[in-house]
């Protein structure tokens, strides 16, 4: 029976260790499992720095319209006689294209020869010369009268006045232009000149009545006597002497003008005379006729590709546009991205154009400019800019004008850059970034110099080599 108890004793105290054993095992295993789910709660998410290429573009569509366009007019209206071109013909510059039915405006430009040989001619030519010179006499003698009328010394300081005045006038404008020592200084003098002829001409007049008693006290014989007479000149006399030696003046003036004129010299705008006038209106209508004649004929000023034509043989044509060129070979794109593009629509950004027509070519050209507005249609608001495509080295563009094109707008480029996921990124301030760079399993903040970025990806140009790892944020598994 003893053997008996100690037999269920034991089996008591082995159960007994067999439950506190699972029972610690349970232990064990929750805080294993605790610590795992921590850990796993934490983990870091990581990505590795690599070397491939970036490109920032925005996506748009495009028209092809003409570089330059230029339309032509006959300056002659009239009956086209000849046509020597057709739609889609490519011209040069120079080259002869239509011609209208010149009877009238030959006849025209002939009469304003004639008209122009008759008023240029030698004989005109002498006679405006001795017109100069016959005005020079009449100057000179016009002078000596005013002179003896107002005695020479009054006529000498008056005209010394009037030159120091124009002196003073000169030197006051520059001063006002541009403040100096020697601006001020020429204005002194001036001033100093104009009072000192001001004061020899008042002095001059003082002497005018003795010169007049001199002059103009004549001796007359009344009968047996010889009586003198003093007759000294009127107020209305030497207005007159005035107003002679004036209009001998202009007469030279303008004789010397038409003799310039005549012989090829220089003549002012404001010239006047009316022999001039004529003949600088003959100028005008020769020139006239002569272009109405030349605008008989049309010649291509530029190169370019015919694209209208208004009228055929024998039909009138007037002078509003008659043929139309444009330059194929330098084409350009309205090109129109969604509004959200704004940062890539830069003038001088490059961009690459395909065409439905053309599926296997890629043209490239840049945007030449950009509307300050928004361009609305049908309630949607895009960017409207123009884009010069490039010329290729055959100068061929094989493009029509109105095909559409898909386009794409390169805003910057990044070949073999060192990139990471742009959530990697930290940024310490505007424009300042850093990464977390994994270091023995350890994240350790380092700055970093970013170039382009787009919404996946970052370049980065300094800070960061290719093959190390970053941390791109905490992976939540809880």
């Amino acid at each position: 029976m003893f053997r008996f108890l100690r037999k269920h004793r034991l089996w008591v105290i082995i159960s007994a260790l067999v439950l506190v054993g699972l029972a610690a095992a349970g232990v064990y295993f929750r805080q294993t499992r605790a610590a795992a789910a921590s850990a796993d709660a934490t983990q870091i998410q990581t990505a590795t720095a690599r070397l491939g290429s970036l490109v920032l573009s925005a996506s748009g569509s495009g028209v092809v319209i003409a570089s330059s366009q230029t339309d032509l007019a006959f300056t002659s209206s009239g009956t086209l006689l000849e046509l020597l071109v057709s739609m889609g013909d490519r011209v040069q510059a120079g080259q002869l294209l239509a011609r209208v039915d010149e009877t009238s405006a030959q006849a025209q430009f002939t009469q304003a020869e004639i008209a122009l040989r008759e008023l240029t001619s030698a004989s005109a030519v002498a006679t405006a010369r001795l017109a100069v010179g016959v005005a020079e006499t009449a100057v000179d003698d016009a002078h000596e009268h005013l002179a003896y009328v107002i005695s020479s010394n009054v006529l000498k300081w008056e005209e010394r006045v009037a030159a120091a005045q124009v002196a003073v006038d000169a030197a006051e404008a520059a001063a006002q232009s541009s403040s100096s020592t020697e601006t001020a200084a020429a204005l002194e003098a001036a001033q100093a000149t104009l009072k000192h002829a001001q004061g020899s001409l008042l002095y001059a007049l003082s002497d005018q009545s003795d010169y007049y008693q001199d002059q103009f006290t004549f001796k007359v014989q009344k009968g047996r006597e010889s009586v003198e007479v003093y007759s000294p000149p009127t107020a209305a006399e030497i207005e007159a002497a005035r107003a002679t030696l004036d209009l001998a003046r202009a007469t030279l003036q303008e004789a010397q003008w038409l003799y310039a004129e005549l012989t090829g010299g220089e003549v002012p705008e404001q010239a006047t005379g009316s022999t001039l006038a004529q003949v600088q209106q003959a100028r005008i209508t020769d020139e006239e006729a002569r272009r109405n004649l030349e605008g008989c004929r049309m010649l291509a000023p530029v190169a370019g590709t015919v694209t209208s034509i208004a009228a055929g043989v024998g039909e009138s044509v007037g002078t509003s546009t008659f043929l139309t060129l444009v330059d194929m070979q330098h084409v350009s794109l309205d090109l129109y991205l969604d509004e959200t593009d704004q940062d890539k629509a830069k003038v001088g950004n490059k961009i690459e154009a395909t065409f439905d027509a053309l599926p296997d070519q890629v043209f490239s050209g840049h945007i030449a400019s950009v509307d300050p507005t928004l361009n609305s249609s049908m309630g949607v608001s895009t960017i409207h800019a123009t884009v010069q495509l490039d010329t290729p080295a055959d100068n061929a563009l094989p493009l029509l004008l109105g095909m559409n094109a898909s386009v794409e707008v390169i805003a910057g480029s990044a070949e073999n850059a060192v990139i990471v996921p742009v959530e990697a990124l930290r940024e310490l301030a505007p424009g300042s970034y850093a990464v977390f760079v994994i270091e023995n399993d350890t994240p350790k903040l380092r700055p970093v110099t970013v170039g382009l970025q787009d919404g996946t990806f970052a370049q980065i140009t300094s800070g960061l080599e290719a093959g190390e790892v970053v941390s791109t944020g905490i992976v939540e598994t809880q």
